[in-house]
């Protein structure tokens, strides 16, 4: 019954927020990101059938929004590198169906490694790149998935490694380094848990990231 529901039923959305950094790109982190996407896609892994949409967004120390409208002859990168006042550069096809979309989705998952091959960039501002899905998906809820490989040190929700501290590790002051630097994260989560979004993290790193 209505009464019972935040919004009638949506459509099944997955938004994919993909780090881009070097360290993403030289550990392989990036390639192995897309190759997984597009086996997911081609053989209908994706639940929702015709009525499932994908958003892709990338991101180092800038968002890349993606038009990914099936009338493009190629998808379209819309940079926002402002990251202290975050906007979508885009109200409409940054999620589109997969049925409609499908070949710009490929093209797009096709290109990132490439377009991203020879960067020297290895900050990630992770926390914006969140804060931008949201803004997102917001309207429909979904599934929002974040590959990350480098501490988020740039942005909202930035992180310090100054907090790796080994010499605590087995002492009573070990507790400290499991504590979070802020309610950021838990305020953002409680954010996006109203919005009908669930967040899944799959980290790669190389060195600590908090």
């Amino acid at each position: 019954p209505g009464e019972c529901m935040v919004r009638p039923p949506q459509p099944p959305v997955f938004m994919f927020v993909i780090d881009v950094s070097y360290t993403a790109v030289v550990t392989g982190m990036l390639h192995t990101v897309v190759t997984s996407i597009k086996e997911a896609i081609q053989s209908g892994q994706i639940p929702g059938g015709s009525r499932a949409q994908v958003g892709i967004i990338t991101f180092d120390t800038s968002l890349h929004f993606y038009n990914l409208n099936s009338s493009l002859s190629q998808p379209q990168m819309l940079v926002v590198s402002d990251l202290e006042d975050l906007f979508l550069p885009l109200p409409d096809d940054i999620l589109v169906p997969i049925s409609e979309s499908e070949g710009p989705i490929m093209s797009l998952l096709d290109s990132l490694p490439e377009i991203f091959k020879d960067t020297r960039i290895n900050e990630s501002c992770m926390g914006s790149a969140v804060k931008g899905a949201f803004m997102a998906m917001k309207h429909v809820g979904g599934k929002l998935l974040v590959f990350g490989a480098c501490i988020p040190s740039v942005g909202e929700l930035s992180l310090k490694t100054t907090r790796d501290n080994p010499r605590l590790l087995g002492t009573e002051r070990e507790i400290e380094l499991l504590r979070p630097v802020s309610d950021g994260y838990k305020d953002l989560a409680a954010e996006l848990t109203r919005a009908q979004i669930s967040v899944e993290m799959f980290l790669a790193p190389q060195q600590y990231i908090d």
